[in-house]
């Protein structure tokens, strides 16, 4: 098979992306730590490896922060030949940029560089098919009716050289089209919407997405194994991402093709690689320690708009989603496991060969990071595991009075 048709299906399929000065307080300084390991680590290991196999994944890690304990951080399977997932092995986290780039907006909100109700003229020049009046907060809950980018229209211009590096306004120019609705009718998840945000962030900021993700988030809270795809020099040990190129059910590691020009249209949209500890480690400061964005910043991204047209996200806010129960309590799937009833926020993050989440479970404080370098599924396999490592953390803790 050819490596455009290769990348063609790829897309198709929509694996690409699924379903983002005041500084953050310094972390606390690195003393060792007296904390105990969680006393279920065993049990949540054991559900890593099992839920490995019944997804028939590559390599998984995971880390959960429980507050009172040392963080636990799991891992199973290989990158690539004989060579294992650690715990300090990257992974491309997908759209669980989303979830950044929103922080990083509300923080340039916070400090009166633009508001949420500014419009798209205020900043950007007018495109074609995008009506200049769509405001910052619509581009982050997806409310815009911008479409997504996907099919034939992307992979072409992208395919015709894969190791082109693409500016953002060449990106909206080339691969937006017709809208989906009229602005605030309705919802749709857009990759476009996103990278709009990143265009607006450079402009009021005045620098680069990573420059201020790094400088206001990564470096204060020690996220050292984060990074942003062609704005930074990512490290080597990035497991490789596998999925099945030509339909035959057999996982092609797809490493071996560049990733230049995807990563430089989608950048906003998609472009962090990161740890599951690092993920862990973001979600508790943003979520429950409150170290990330003020209380009133926070809300606005809790403010889920809702209905979505996704069976498992029961609403979405700006840059965080709000999950189903049908998503953890196993109705998917004939476990026969006890239905649990479980607030969880957070983001997903599809990459070419990947699959990441982020979660808060609020009614617990327990904050985790899920990554795996295996393509999600049409079977929704991915949530297996997930349920079974959301089972071992609920059923061994009790809600917060």
């Amino acid at each position: 098979m050819s490596f455009n048709k290769i990348m063609t299906k790829i897309i198709l399929l929509g694996t690409v992306l699924s379903l983002t000065v005041f500084t953050i307080s310094p972390a606390v300084s690195a003393k060792p730590t007296s904390k105990p390991k969680p006393p279920f680590a065993k049990e949540l290991q054991d559900a890593l490896d099992n839920g490995l196999k019944k997804y028939n994944g590559k390599g998984i890690s995971v880390a959960v922060i429980v507050p009172g304990y040392k963080t636990w951080v799991g891992v199973n399977g290989i990158s690539h030949g004989k060579i294992p997932i650690k715990a300090d092995t990257l992974f491309d986290a997908g759209s669980i940029t989303k979830n950044f780039v929103a922080a990083l907006t509300l923080k340039l909100v916070e400090e009166g560089l633009l508001t949420l109700d500014d419009p798209l003229h205020k900043w950007l020049p007018d495109f074609q098919h995008i009506d200049n009046t769509i405001t910052i907060r619509q581009l982050l809950n997806h409310t815009s009716g911008i479409p997504n980018i996907k099919g034939p229209s992307f992979t072409g211009p992208i395919l015709k050289n894969p190791e082109r590096l693409w500016s953002l306004k060449e990106a909206i120019q080339t691969f937006v089209h017709k809208r989906q609705f009229p602005k605030g009718t309705g919802w749709y998840y857009s990759n476009a919407g996103y990278i709009l945000l990143g265009m607006i962030i450079e402009k009021a900021a005045g620098s680069k997405v990573s420059t201020e993700l790094r400088k206001r988030f990564w470096n204060p809270l020690g996220l050292d194994s984060t990074f942003f795809a062609v704005e930074e020099v990512l490290p080597g040990n990035i497991a490789h991402g596998w999925i099945d190129l030509n339909g035959d059910k057999v996982l092609d590691d797809f490493s071996v093709y560049p990733r230049t020009a995807l990563y430089s249209a989608l950048k906003a949209a998609g472009g962090v690689f990161s740890t599951s500890e690092d993920l862990a480690k973001w979600t508790h400061a943003l979520f429950h320690e409150g170290r990330v964005v003020s209380k009133g910043s926070l809300d606005q991204m809790l403010a889920f708009h809702s209905p979505i047209p996704k069976p498992i996200i029961a609403g979405y806010g700006l840059g965080v989603q709000r999950y189903t129960p049908r998503f953890f309590n196993g109705s998917l799937f004939k476990t026969g496991r006890k239905e649990i009833h479980l607030e969880l926020w957070g983001h997903a993050g599809n990459g070419i060969g990947f699959f990441a989440f982020i979660w808060y479970l609020p009614e617990y404080g327990v904050s985790i990071g899920f990554m795996s370098n295996r393509e999600q599924t049409k079977e929704g396999l991915i949530l297996l595991p997930i349920n079974d490592l959301l089972s071992v953390i609920t059923s061994n803790l009790k809600k917060p009075p």
